[in-house]
């Protein structure tokens, strides 16, 4: 299977039906959503106050808009869900631009940008931030390769949206809480 030539072809289809088998369950994004409150929030509370992180965290997770995620998510998932039909390709929601519209808004929304950027720049926040690990090799020249990428596409879609919640959430919740500490950007 290691063969240069079409071995390595079969492994990495191999390893892309797995990892869409496991993106395909509705457990994996159900799980994936208590990432902040299961990992972050303990240590907000711990650094910060037990009433603190908890209520910095809830805070974050509405100002970034947590529904227009989800709703943006769904609607990815159904654009390249048709994608995978009609082999049309459609047009991806900007998730994380949303976020940061909706923080623009806040009156510490500019330096939330900054912070935003600075992670952005680091490859710490992006739409596929936590799924770089895989991707489907898409090649032009063979069918089955296009529709694996395809429906990789389908099945990365609404977990990337809520990566950009748990990452954005902590980090807008974990900023607010050192600035108000007194800690500088």
């Amino acid at each position: 299977l290691d063969n240069p030539g079409t071995g390595s072809r079969v492994v990495r289809a191999i390893q892309s039906m797995a990892f869409i088998h496991f993106l395909a369950s509705p457990s994996y994004s159900m799980i994936q959503l208590t990432q902040p409150w299961m990992l972050t929030m303990p240590i907000l509370a711990a650094r910060f106050g037990a009433r603190s992180g908890p209520a910095a965290l809830a805070r974050a997770t509405r100002d970034i808009g947590f529904g227009s995620i989800m709703k943006a998510g769904g609607k990815d998932s159904i654009a390249t869900l048709r994608t995978f039909i009609t082999g049309k390709a459609g047009e991806p929601q900007a998730i994380l631009e949303g976020v940061r519209q909706r923080l623009a808004g806040m009156p510490d929304g500019a330096d939330l940008n900054k912070m935003l950027d600075a992670l952005s720049a680091e490859g710490l926040v992006d739409g596929d931030a936590g799924l770089e690990l895989m991707r489907a090799e898409v090649t032009a020249d063979i069918w089955a390769g296009r529709k694996l990428g395809q429906l990789e596409a389908v099945t990365r879609a609404l977990p990337a949206a809520i990566e950009v919640i748990n990452r954005t959430s902590s980090a807008v919740a974990a900023y607010r809480l050192a600035i108000k500490a007194g800690e500088t950007h």
